[in-house]
């Protein structure tokens, strides 16, 4: 799946992507269906991206939250 990461998706009003200069992307499935992390959800990471960079980038769902 491909998703766009943007100044209109920012999960705290008030705050823009593009004001940080780096951010972490968290990536889960649910298997219950609800926002916070359970045990037995599927999530990838990446620990450091630059705001300012305009390319696609690769995050693999590859770990169990226990």
């Amino acid at each position: 799946t491909q998703v766009i990461l943007d100044d209109s998706i920012s999960m705290i009003p008030g705050k823009k992507l593009s004001s940080y200069e780096q951010v972490k992307l968290i990536a889960r499935v649910s298997r219950s269906g609800q926002a916070k992390p359970e045990p037995g959800d599927l999530q990838g990471t990446i620990d450091t991206v630059q705001t300012n960079v305009n390319q696609p980038l690769d995050l693999i769902i590859d770990k169990t939250i226990p």
